[in-house]
Formats: C-alpha cells, sequence, structure tokens
C-alpha cells in the first residue's frame, strides 16, 4: 500500500543537478497534498524541507544520521554544511538527531520552526536476535576461514577510506604480541592497495586478510573473537553495532557515536583514532585473556539492547504522537547562506577558535581586581577541550595569566587579544560572558554582553546584583573556583538555558537604556 516516487537526487549538496531534484520533488509533493514530510540524509535533509516549506506542508521532521560538522571536523566541513542546517532549521518542525553530541549541539545551535523541537532516538534500530550464533555455524566458518581452534580472530568492516582508519588498525595489529592472531578486513575501497602495501611493510601479509565485499558478516561475526574499529568519524556506527549484538568484545575509537553505544559499559575499549599502543595493548590483553573476552562480549550484548529496533521504533511513535497533534527557491536558498558566517562563524575561524566550542569571554583591565585567574582554574576543572576562553584587554596582571595557562596546559584554549575595537563582533561570536571581579560600580562590559544577548556569570558584588539576576545568569562569590566550573558546566550542556538566560539579559538591559538615564537625570536636574 505504500506508493513509490522516483527523484533523481544527486549525493553533492551543491551539485546543479539538484535543482531538477528539488523541482521533482516539489510537484510530487504539491499533486499529493501531504500532511507530513519525513526525511532523512543531507540532500533528502534539504531538498524535502525546501520542497515542504514551497508546498506549505504542515510538519517537516528531518531525522539526521550524523551532522557532517562534528568536534574535531575540519573548517570546511563547518563552512559547507553547518550553515545549511542551521539554515533550514528554520522550516523543520521536529530535528531527530542519533548520538548525544549531535542532540546537544542541535539543542544548542539550531532555531526551529516555532513549537519546533529537537528528539534524541538511539540509531535506526538493531534487531538484536539476528546474531545470536550457534556454535555448529562459528565453528563451521572458522574452517572456511583457515583458522585453528587457538587462533585469535580479529574482524573489522567497512569501506576502505581514510575516514575508517583502517592504517592506525593494521598498525596497532602489528605491534600484538600474540603470535596466533590474525586479522580480516571485510570491504572494498581505493584504500586497499595502499593498506595491503603497509601490511607487507610491517610484515603481517601473511595475517592480515582481506575478504573484500561479504554477504555473509552475521556469520563471520560469529566465527571472531573480536571486532577492531578505529574509525575516526561516525553518526552511529551499524557496525560496530552488529559486532556488540554478536557478543563480541570491540576496541573502538573515542568518538561520537561510539561513546554512546559504549555509556556505562567499563572503561577500557576506547581510545582516541591515532592511539596506536592504546589499541595494540587492549588487543593483546583480550586475546590473551578468554575470560575477559566473555565479560566484555556479555557487557555489550547487555548495552547493546538501547539501541534495538523495538527501543526506537518506541521512540520515533512517541515523537509522531507528538508532533502529529513564502515560496524559497533553490538559488535563493544558497545565497541565503552567506549570512551565517559573517556574524560568528568567520570571526572565529579568525582567531582560530574551533566554531563547535563553547566560548568564555571576559572584557576588561588584566589585574588583580578583575580575578580572571578563577576562570582559568574553573577551565582547569573541568577537563574540556570543547571550551574556549578568550580575554580582551591589557594590564600588570597579563604575565602572570600567561604563566597560569601554560601551567595548566591550556594554552589551545585561552585566547589573549588585547585592547580591541571589534567588540560588538567578539560578543556576537561568544556563547557566555564571564566576570569574577572583586569591585565594579556598575560594569559596562556586563550591560554589553546582555545587549549582545549573553548569559552572564559574574561575581556576587554590588552592581552586578543590579544587572543580572538568575534568569540572565549566574552570581557567584568571587573565589569560589567550583561555583563558576558549576555555571559553566549548566550553560555548556543546556542550549536552551543558554539561550533563555541570553533572550532575558536582552530585555533586562533595557532598564539601564541611554533614555532611561536620561529621564532619570533630567528629572535631578530639574529638582537642582
Amino acid at each position: 500500500g505504500i506508493q513509490i516516487h522516483q527523484v533523481d537526487f544527486i549525493r553533492t549538496p551543491y551539485h546543479p543537478g539538484n535543482i531538477k531534484s528539488y523541482k521533482q520533488l516539489a510537484r510530487i509533493v504539491k499533486k499529493e497534498r501531504f500532511d507530513v514530510i519525513h526525511c532523512n540524509t543531507p540532500i533528502g535533509g534539504i531538498l524535502g524541507r525546501l520542497a515542504g516549506k514551497k508546498c506549505k506542508v504542515k510538519k517537516v521532521i528531518y531525522q539526521a544520521h550524523g551532522f557532517h560538522f562534528y568536534k574535531g571536523a575540519p573548517k570546511i566541513n563547518w563552512l559547507l554544511y553547518y550553515p545549511v542546517e542551521k539554515w533550514l532549521a528554520h522550516y523543520t518542525d521536529a530535528l531527530i538527531t542519533i548520538n548525544r553530541e549531535d542532540y546537544q549541539l542541535a539543542q544548542k545551535k539550531m532555531k526551529l520552526r516555532r513549537g519546533g523541537k529537537v528528539y534524541y532516538v538511539p540509531g535506526v534500530g538493531i534487531d538484536t536476535s539476528l546474531y545470536d550464533c550457534i556454535d555448529s555455524e562459528r565453528i563451521e566458518k572458522r574452517r572456511s576461514l583457515g583458522l585453528h581452534e587457538n587462533d585469535i580472530a580479529i574482524i573489522s568492516t567497512g569501506d576502505l577510506i581514510r575516514r575508517k582508519n583502517f592504517e592506525v588498525s593494521i598498525r596497532a595489529f602489528a605491534k600484538m604480541k600474540v603470535a596466533s592472531a590474525q586479522y580480516y578486513i571485510c570491504g572494498e575501497g581505493p584504500e586497499k592497495e595502499n593498506l595491503k602495501k603497509l601490511a607487507a611493510e610491517l610484515n603481517v601479509s601473511d595475517r592480515v586478510h582481506f575478504l573484500g565485499f561479504r554477504s555473509d558478516i552475521k556469520q563471520l561475526l560469529s566465527a571472531c573473537d573480536i571486532f577492531l574499529f578505529t574509525s575516526r568519524q561516525e553518526g552511529l556506527s551499524r557496525s560496530l553495532m552488529e559486532a556488540m549484538a554478536s557478543g563480541l568484545p570491540c576496541v573502538a575509537s573515542r568518538i561520537r557515536g561510539n561513546t554512546d553505544l559504549f555509556e556505562g559499559i567499563e572503561a577500557g575499549s576506547l581510545f582516541e583514532p591515532d592511539d596506536i599502543d592504546s589499541f595494540a595493548e587492549r588487543l593483546n590483553s583480550l586475546a590473551s585473556d578468554p575470560v575477559l573476552r566473555d565479560k566484555a562480549g556479555k557487557a555489550n550484548l547487555v548495552a547493546i539492547q538501547k539501541f534495538s529496533t523495538e527501543t526506537v521504533k518506541n521512540k520515533l511513535i512517541e515523537i509522531y504522537n507528538r508532533e502529529m497533534g513564502g515560496v524559497i527557491e533553490f538559488h535563493d536558498f544558497i545565497a541565503s547562506l552567506l549570512e551565517f558566517y559573517p556574524v560568528w562563524a568567520k570571526k572565529r575561524m579568525e582567531l582560530n577558535i574551533p566554531l563547535d566550542s563553547f566560548v568564555l569571554i571576559s572584557v576588561g583591565e588584566l589585574n588583580s581586581n578583575k580575578n580572571n585567574t578563577v576562570v582559568i582554574s574553573a577551565m582547569q576543572s573541568l577537563a574540556r577541550r570543547d571550551i574556549q576562553y578568550v580575554l580582551c584587554g591589557t594590564g600588570e596582571y597579563e604575565d602572570l595569566l600567561h604563566r597560569q595557562v601554560d601551567e595548566t596546559g591550556l594554552q589551545e584554549q585561552v585566547h589573549f587579544l588585547g585592547y580591541r575595537n571589534d567588540m560588538k563582533e567578539l560578543y556576537r561570536m561568544a556563547d557566555c560572558f564571564i566576570m569574577p571581579s572583586f569591585r565594579e560600580g556598575l560594569s559596562r562590559s556586563i550591560m554589553e554582553a546582555m545587549a549582545s544577548g549573553l548569559p552572564c556569570v559574574v561575581s556576587k558584588i554590588r552592581g552586578n546584583v543590579d544587572l543580572i539576576q538568575d534568569e540572565g545568569g549566574f552570581l557567584c562569590s568571587p573565589n569560589d573556583v567550583g561555583a563558576f566550573a558549576s555555571a559553566i558546566r549548566a550553560l555548556n550542556e543546556d542550549g536552551d538555558l543558554c539561550y533563555n538566560m541570553g533572550a532575558f539579559n536582552k530585555k533586562k538591559v533595557k532598564e539601564f537604556d541611554v533614555s532611561v538615564v536620561s529621564r532619570y537625570l533630567e528629572r535631578i536636574y530639574s529638582v537642582v
């Protein structure tokens, strides 16, 4: 009973052929008079939402299977894809993300159509019952692979491309001390010959087996003992979920998606994508200890249940139950993207600040009164690499602050900008204003930050308490590092809180507008 239409999508976002695709899709939507569009994939998400806007569809749902912009992504990804998603969010009623990092980023950065909501769904679902292993199948498949009873079989699956990072996998395998280990790689891709050469250079060609494209992944997983996955980027990896559902212990890269899958599992299986030694050490431990392999595999079987088809289905039903209760042309859409960089992205790139980071800003002389050392100490206690701190100003404490930054290892996260004449752009680039000063009359920099729509984390002193209320930020004792750290964490982790506090400040600061002050002075002069 499902009707199918062919649309000539082209995967490259900016390919002119997608103008034709957009027109095809818009004609179908107009003809069929759909009430709801649920679109997936980057191109489907772009054209589906444009068609929904053009045809005035009641509800538009977009399911992102992993944003191309993410922590650590190349800047070009942020320039090409982030403005697209940010702009199209205005025509989206529900944005579904499949990993926690994307969910938090979308909550913080994406402003949906009025009443719109960002949701988290744990992937696309996996039928865990399909991966139950029968001993006879395992024995038969191991025999077909030429494995002996005591051999340790390690397996990886995926396209042989740089993003999957098989070079690190092979180098880690080559460092293993377990001579009986064999490594099987399933997949095809442009890196195949380079990977074969690498295996030869490392003298492991006889133990690294390239199996090419396979249609028996389930059986191969059942035959192996360890799953190795060193990918640099994933949304929520299907191959890793399959390995977990097969009861295999897994050694994987610490990236978004993978951290979701391993949430609550005992530490020791996730490492940085380039940490060859740690991958090798963990492989050695698992290969040498059958009890450890069994324990890790059973933990994975429990953890993967949160991502089962049944769980995802129920989540989607909840979303649909909640959600069901102008013409924009393609060339206009492309032109409109440019408006998003000049305000904040261009400024961050100019200052070499990651586009996806949480940026704190302080403004004023670098002296003992401004007490900026507390902010640096708070950052050290949080140990979060996604937090950046910008200091605007000069003063006698500059050398002391530089030494503190060097001692705490925060050189890449703290930026001394000196005296600036572009404060308006810098405030708009930031996410939060912070100032732990000991004395203020009525701080002009706080008022500027409020007028820029920033939440404020400041010391609880005279003047500041006139400006900042609970709805607009946090008031902390000047030397309370823990309080400042807690406030930073709260704003960093809750995009809605950050936005609402900034919006409140933008209204609150009007009480201190020049026109208001002028009226007060006029009354005083009239009396005098």
